[in-house]
């Protein structure tokens, strides 16, 4: 343990701190149940195209596209206020230090999400005219798969990380049609989420009764 701590990469106490705040964060599987239920919601974009057509299929999927945007942006507060009403005696709560530069970092995020948004866009466009939608499949589980890896940095991360990666390259060989994929893609992911976190959740109470008894 002291030589893991003696690390290089954790020889600076504000990497050091960071890493243990990331494991606060993640140590009751909330991040991944919420990130779940956007994805699953995410996947109803898609299977009104598959379902219906005509007025239906547009007003369905301007519901789900609105769901998304509006789960995306109470997330934080979502969290904390979970945190805070139900889990605060089990897991204590964890709140960061501002930072001095806190209004830099947000703005280059915004600047970089944005700039993230159009090449997908770019991507998009450019595979739809090359009649290559299917990629975007295995674009989008290395995006999750690699993000999982980046950010998590805990061993059940890896796991769901790697069957996002290995659902989107398998959906490309099937024969189902481009909206049918992403609409079970998305459908998985978020199962895989939702189950991560169902089970971290689960272990993490059960550990705290054990204690308590």
């Amino acid at each position: 343990m002291q030589e893991h701590l003696s690390s290089p990469s954790l020889a600076n106490p504000d990497t050091l701190a960071h890493r243990m705040v990331q494991c606060a964060h993640n140590r009751d599987g909330l991040p991944e149940l919420i990130a779940g239920v956007i994805f699953v919601i995410a996947s109803g974009m898609c299977w009104p195209d598959v379902l219906f057509r005509g007025r239906p299929q547009q007003v369905l999927g301007l519901l789900f596209t609105a769901l998304v945007c509006v789960m995306c942006a109470i997330t934080n507060w979502l969290i904390k206020s979970i945190r805070q009403r139900y889990l605060l005696p089990w897991v204590g709560y964890v709140r960061l230090r501002p930072h001095p530069k806190s209004t830099k970092i947000k703005v280059f995020a915004l600047v970089q999400a944005l700039v993230v948004a159009g090449a997908m866009v770019a991507l998009i466009r450019y595979l739809e005219l090359r009649d290559l939608k299917l990629w975007l499949l295995p674009i989008n589980g290395i995006f999750i798969g690699v993000f999982q890896f980046v950010v998590g940095r805990l061993p059940r991360f890896w796991i769901t990380g790697s069957l996002a990666l290995c659902a989107g390259i398998f959906l490309v060989f099937t024969n189902w049609s481009f909206e049918l994929c992403l609409a079970t893609f998305y459908l998985f992911v978020g199962m895989v989420e939702i189950s991560a976190g169902g089970i971290t959740l689960a272990r993490l109470l059960r550990q705290r009764t054990e204690i308590e008894a």
